[in-house]
């Protein structure tokens, strides 16, 4: 294990009075270094300054940042990907064997090593949901408390020394209080926070319709109206409750699986191909986006496409693909039908199983993605079919502009403001604030790994 890095931060510059980080280290404030302008003209300067593998680098996701190390290093593998490999975004395990300000020190190192690198683009840490308590069976047979589905690989670990512990969003669901739902993203919001996390890959929004599917105790339950009002009132504790869009202070929340991973067909889950199709036999496809266009209304600041084909539905998924690939679930029904402008983040390994088309070559699946209005993917070594693609001439080096635009909103609204999708102007956004911009989370005393 190597330890931190050691490189200067960047410099503070002053101009008319305030203060921004000069992250290019050219002595002149640059658009995307000033935070007063909007965030897409701030991400489009900075896509401007992008080679082609620099903004695949932004458009991948890794998971080797672990969970941090109980001294705070890093490992060559984490450095090698963010200095070689330009990842600004990974998966992290919360980990029961850290304590808070470990798990904060080791985040830090990383946003430190980040700012370092050439741009200074901030690091993003997101985590799966991680606040439902359960009760498992053990190896020995004997009940015992779980954490939540995301343990860090440490199995059925007790986490609730790092965050607290609230019901599964089923249990919420039955509960049916949004004034509870949204506090229950509030300490979601203000616990990863102190972790250094900006950034959640939930909650779900699908629908329970299928009882024999094994994610049904991570939804909110089968009624859309019911879900989409607690996914709604959940995603505003997380992100900070306004009048919509992700506010400073948030975290970023990815609404989950676009448009409806629960009608799986025989129960089955479309994590394995016996489960790539969704089905609909009573013709209701429509009722399982209803929440998402809730939520969405609502200024949610990420989806995530289920990894399903949509069988027999010939207006929205007419070349029957995973929804990531498919231009008419993401651009036409996600984009211009329910009005969303955010991210669109792929489920893990998405490039992989292109379900309806997995005979295709490596660089055709690429292809298929962006121009499908995808932005970014979930596992860093998808990222050769983006550069493939556009080595066989079936996309071009401006097609990746959007989608790392969209993934540079995330990183500039997760050190700065507010996010109501992707404004087109480019005008001053002026605050009282005349220091240079950081974040005030600390995890128990400590300061937390702020995306700065």
């Amino acid at each position: 294990m190597a330890r931190g890095p050691t490189s200067t931060p960047a410099g503070v510059l002053t101009v008319d009075g305030l203060q921004f980080k000069d992250l290019s280290r050219d002595g002149a404030l640059q658009p995307y270094e000033d935070w007063r302008l909007a965030e897409l003209c701030r991400a489009r300067d900075l896509v401007s300054r992008l080679t082609l593998a620099q903004k695949i680098g932004l458009m991948t996701e890794t998971s080797n940042v672990g969970s941090g190390t109980t001294d705070g290093s890093l490992s060559t593998s984490v450095q090698n990907a963010v200095v070689a490999g330009f990842t600004r975004q990974a998966l992290a395990r919360i980990s029961a064997a850290l304590t808070p300000a470990q798990t904060a020190t080791s985040f830090n190192n990383l946003q430190e090593l980040a700012e370092s690198q050439p741009l200074g683009i901030p690091f993003v840490l997101t985590a799966d949901p991680s606040h439902g308590f359960s009760m498992n069976l053990n190896a020995a047979g004997v009940m015992a408390m779980g954490g939540s589905i995301n343990t860090g690989g440490t199995g059925a670990s007790n986490l609730s020394a790092l965050i607290s512990q609230w019901p599964q969003p089923l249990g919420l669901g039955a509960i049916n209080d949004p004034a509870i739902a949204r506090q229950a993203g509030d300490a979601v919001r203000r616990e990863f926070r102190g972790l250094g996390l900006r950034w959640e890959l939930g909650p779900l929004a699908d629908l329970a319709t299928e009882p024999r599917w094994a994610r049904v105790s991570s939804t909110f339950g089968e009624n859309p109206v019911a879900v989409g009002t607690l996914v709604k009132a959940f995603m505003e504790g997380m992100q900070g409750v306004g009048d919509g869009g992700l506010k400073r202070g948030g975290i970023a929340t990815t609404l989950a699986h676009f448009p409806g991973a629960g009608a799986n067909q025989r129960g089955m889950d479309s994590h394995v191909t016996v489960g790539r199709y969704n089905v609909f036999p009573g013709n209701n496809f429509l009722g399982h986006v209803y929440p998402f266009r809730a939520a969405v209304a609502a200024g949610a600041a990420a989806v995530m496409p289920c990894y399903s084909i949509y069988r027999n539905q010939w207006t929205w998924d007419p070349l029957q693909v995973g929804a990531a690939s498919s231009r008419e679930i993401v651009t036409d029904l996600l984009g211009t039908e329910l009005g969303f402008s955010g991210l669109v983040t792929s489920d893990w390994g998405v490039i992989a199983k292109a379900y309806g088309v997995e005979n295709a070559s490596a660089a055709e699946k690429g292809a298929l993605f962006i121009k499908a209005g995808s932005h970014q993917l979930g596992q860093e070594s998808a990222a050769v079919s983006i550069q493939l693609a556009f080595d066989a001439g079936l996309i071009s080096a401006a097609e990746p502009d959007g989608a790392v635009a969209d993934v540079a909103i995330i990183r500039i609204v997760a050190r700065k403001g507010t996010y109501s999708g992707l404004d087109d102007g480019c005008r001053s956004r002026s605050t009282p604030r005349s220091r240079a911009r950081r974040s005030t989370a600390r995890p128990r005393g400590r300061r937390s790994a702020a995306t700065r």
